[in-house]
């Protein structure tokens, strides 16, 4: 638009901000230029240029091509929600569990809730056979090859919970292929109640996040305290387990 305009990006620059050191003939070409080609400042760089407070908010998000992140900003109470999977696992009888995920060093929620699940499972006298973290995106193909794996390591699982609900689906896949009946010979469980899981003719056994409520919650939060309101240190969205059809019906 500068170069349209015959002027430097510094003088157009000016121009849109109304700072002034122009004429109105400057002024007037710049907007005629504008006008012509549908300029739009970039309200972004503004913000990260200038040197007053504003209402942006960075966010970052660990895993786009994950359908969870695709909905939800930030994390919650993770370890209530893995301790809660396990006390219901073991309230099925299994006392020999195993998990399926990826390294934590780029997945801290999902080491969340692997904590809580452990401390749930131990301290109801069961026992985690096999912990398997690869270093991949938590995908439906690492679950199927990751619940692979750990079969191969193990016999004496007797269920697998799954770090989210698309690598659950990989690992029912697998076990399907290998003609393991669920949950007769082996139960599978996930975590974030995937819209699909709804659906599929297994109801998958998952734990219910309110992404959406999720992320609104830590966005009103943080503008909160960018306008120095008073705001709670802890917000509790809830969550829910959801029973399925792949696991045990609990006694």
């Amino acid at each position: 638009m500068a170069r349209a305009a015959g002027v430097s990006k510094m003088t157009a620059s000016r121009v849109l901000r109304g700072e002034g050191g122009y004429s109105e003939k400057t002024r007037a070409l710049v907007l005629e230029k504008v006008d012509k080609f549908g300029y739009v400042p970039n309200r972004l760089t503004t913000v990260f240029a200038g040197d007053q407070s504003s209402a942006f908010i960075g966010v970052s998000i660990p895993d786009l091509g994950n359908e969870v992140f695709a909905q939800v900003l930030e994390g919650i109470d993770h370890f209530d929600s893995g301790f809660d999977m396990g006390r219901y696992l073991i309230g099925c009888g299994y006392t020999n569990l195993g998990y399926v995920g990826t390294s934590h060093d780029t997945a801290n929620a999902a080491a969340t809730h692997l904590d809580g699940f452990c401390k749930a499972v131990k301290g109801c006298c069961g026992s985690i056979v096999k912990q398997l973290c690869l270093h991949n995106t938590a995908t439906y193909y690492l679950g199927y090859y990751g619940t692979e794996q750990l079969l191969a390591s193990t016999s004496s699982v007797e269920c697998i919970f799954c770090q989210n609900d698309a690598m659950a689906f990989g690992g029912l896949q697998f076990c399907h292929g290998k003609g393991l009946a669920v949950p007769k010979d082996i139960g599978i469980a996930g975590w974030g109640d995937l819209p699909i899981a709804s659906v599929i003719t297994t109801r998958l056994t998952s734990m219910h996040v309110p992404h959406l409520k999720l992320g609104q919650a830590a966005a009103e939060m943080m503008m909160g305290r960018l306008l120095n309101e008073p705001v709670l240190s802890c917000h509790d969205i809830r969550f829910r387990l959801i029973p399925g059809s792949t696991v045990r019906i609990q006694s």
